[in-house]
């Protein structure tokens, strides 16, 4: 499971620092007001896609025994409701611009609406070579499909093309991700004809519907503020907040495909074996993340003074709450994949519910007295859904809070010294009249990164050792040689 992890999480994490990159250049070339616009746009087109598609990635996963038939009841299925939903949100693309005040994305909906049904088709092969635990190359064809999207968007942006830079960066994304999972996936598994079955339609649904709407839930929670966003304060502040929720979130992005490795691997144990793999994996997820959403947030205003133009700078003060993002979402990633292993998918839909409901009704509340509240009402919203989480996993599965929470907030220690020198390194040469942000960033970077090895050590030294000894044991275990804890 590690192994899986760290291909890919090690792919992802290359991806996403193109990613970051591109979207930092495109500041260059995109006003906020446009790159609201496409934004809305990408949250309508995205809701429709997320509407249509039910839990089938996961019953593909879950049933590692079915065959080509159900496959094929799976293609059917989610290429149709997607050719659907699509098509809708497509033709009332005007009126639904309106409560935005973004009437520029008509031009924007129908690329994006192709991006994503190319996407819909490579769904099923993309499915079925994770179900046989083939994540190498899948870690690489996404990676590689972020390094198409980042040079294409930015080219094209670069010489003129606007908004639409990102639109046809998204269609040639999904088009290369789609065509290799066909190539790789054996499509007799999944394209071979079979005659519709009430019956496996049934299962199919009746074992879908909890994670549908769960996963609608849960993408209402991460992508419906930028809509609430823009009712408030129209598509200009909305990118402004987008780029700076990206941003605290990206080092979370790296592991956005963790699920896909979990869940299988989860499948495969037996439930004592489930307990211990959810402790172990709290902990060792926050061991890289938590740093670097810390980190983030205490460097947020040299970063983006040194990077943005001033017409950005804005993101910097929503920065410094939504890194927190980054050390939240792996943690639901863990749960997430433990309770649908053990069979409670229709808790899972509840919590991305609750979660959703506390979100939007945050903002809905705190965003009209400004965009920093805003950000907190989200940080505290997921704060409140992952005790509750822990709690009703110490109900249904009888592993105790305290120790689920205890391995989920060891890795925080070594992170209070990090910001803590990180801050007094930017505001102690601000003080000697060293203010450029370069030289800020870059002293905080570095000392930041000494506090936190040396607090990992001195805090938290089995896990620190620990960590050591497990990425050892991932490169030596080819060689037939593994490490030992000290």
């Amino acid at each position: 499971m590690f192994r899986g992890s760290l291909w890919t999480v090690g792919a992802s994490v290359a991806a996403r620092l193109v990613g970051a990159l591109g979207t930092f250049v495109l500041t260059w070339f995109l006003d906020p007001k446009v790159a609201g616009e496409v934004g809305v746009a990408v949250v309508l087109v995205m809701t429709a896609n997320q509407i249509s598609t039910l839990g089938f990635g996961q019953y593909l996963a879950a049933r590692p025994q079915a065959g080509s038939d159900v496959a094929f009841h799976v293609t059917l299925w989610h290429i149709g409701m997607g050719l659907l939903a699509l098509g809708v949100v497509t033709l009332f693309r005007g009126p639904l611009a309106v409560p935005f005040g973004a009437e520029g994305i008509s031009r924007y909906v129908p690329g994006m609406a192709l991006a994503m049904f190319i996407a819909r088709v490579g769904f099923v092969p993309n499915s079925l070579l994770l179900r046989d635990l083939r994540f190498r190359p899948v870690a690489l064809i996404r990676s590689l499909s972020e390094l198409v999207y980042g040079v294409t968007s930015v080219a094209l942006a670069a010489t003129g093309w606007g908004g639409m830079s990102i639109v046809i960066a998204n269609v040639l994304q999904s088009s290369f991700r789609t065509v290799l999972f066909i190539l790789l996936a054996d499509r007799r598994a999944w394209l071979t004809p079979s005659r519709l079955s009430p019956e496996k339609s049934r299962d199919l649904f009746g074992f879908s519907l909890p994670l549908w709407l769960g996963a609608v839930a849960h993408f209402a929670s991460i992508k419906w503020d930028n809509l609430l966003v823009a009712g408030f304060y129209g598509p200009a502040r909305a990118a402004v907040y987008n780029y700076a929720y990206n941003l605290g979130e990206m080092p979370a992005t790296a592991m956005s495909d963790l699920p896909d490795v979990l869940t299988p691997s989860y499948s495969r144990m037996t439930p004592g074996e489930r307990g211990v793999a959810l402790v172990r994996s709290l902990t060792l997820i926050g061991m890289p993340t938590f740093p670097l959403a810390i980190g983030l947030g205490a460097v947020a205003p040299s970063l983006i003074h040194a990077l943005f133009r001033p017409q950005w700078h804005g993101i910097a003060p929503l920065l410094t709450v939504l890194c927190l993002l980054s050390a939240l979402r792996p943690l639901f990633a863990v749960t997430d994949s433990f309770l649908q292993a053990q069979g409670h998918p229709r808790l899972t839909m509840v919590l991305d519910m609750m979660n959703t409901t506390l979100i939007l009704s945050s903002i809905g509340i705190s965003g009209r007295v400004g965009l920093p509240w805003a950000c907190g009402g989200v940080i505290a919203s997921l704060v409140v859904t992952f005790v509750v989480t822990l709690a009703l996993i110490q109900r249904k599965c009888g592993i105790p809070l305290r120790r689920t929470l205890t391995a989920a907030a060891r890795p925080l220690l070594p992170c209070i010294p990090m910001a803590a020198v990180a801050v007094g390194a930017r505001l102690g040469l601000a003080a000697l009249g060293w203010s450029q942000p370069g030289l800020a960033l870059g002293a905080s970077v570095t000392v930041g990164a000494a506090a936190y090895v040396a607090g990992a050590f001195l805090f938290i030294p089995d896990l620190a050792h620990e960590c050591v000894v497990v990425f050892k044991n991932a490169g030596a275990r080819r060689k037939g040689r593994v490490a030992t804890p000290a």
